[in-house]
């Protein structure tokens, strides 16, 4: 298992908490201590907000396996492709709103207690939306993000 993937599923268990505001001041703390950029956070963000866009476990387990055919099997070679590839098979507009709204709203909900994080959670859903799903990067990141968890089980603790 990599570093990743135990810092990645550390956040979901946090995101179980009953107070989001938690988290938000854990990824605000990241940043401050130089441990994670504001990107880095922010991306963090909009994987665990994808868990709200609708996608359903069966859907994702078909467009996995749809991707990995299309692209020909994984490999670092491949990786790129899978992501982007994935993400714009998953991709309908409404959902990409939904992403936003969501992260916008995370980011009102702990304003007061990581300011810093925040503003930059609501800046990345206010940017306007590209029309190519592959290009936008808040929607690959989300998407990669939930079909790592749901891989590594991470999503039945939000089940």
């Amino acid at each position: 298992m990599t570093q990743t993937h135990h810092t990645f599923t550390a956040s979901m268990n946090c995101v179980c908490a009953r107070d989001e505001s938690d988290w938000l001041v854990q990824l605000e703390q990241d940043v401050l201590a130089k441990r994670r950029t504001a990107d880095e956070s922010v991306c963090l963000a909009a994987r665990v907000a994808a868990f709200d866009t609708g996608i359903r476990h069966t859907e994702l387990q078909c467009a996995v396996a749809w991707t990995v055919i299309r692209v020909g099997g994984i490999t670092h070679e491949t990786a790129d492709d899978l992501a982007l590839t994935l993400a714009s098979t998953l991709a309908t507009d409404q959902r990409r709103r939904q992403l936003r709204n969501e992260i916008r709203q995370r980011a009102e909900v702990g304003a007061q207690v990581a300011p810093g994080i925040c503003e930059a959670l609501r800046s990345a859903a206010e940017e306007q939306m590209p029309v190519d799903p592959a290009d936008d990067p808040l929607w690959v990141g989300a998407v990669m993000g939930l079909a790592f968890a749901r891989e590594s089980g991470a999503s039945k603790l939000l089940a």
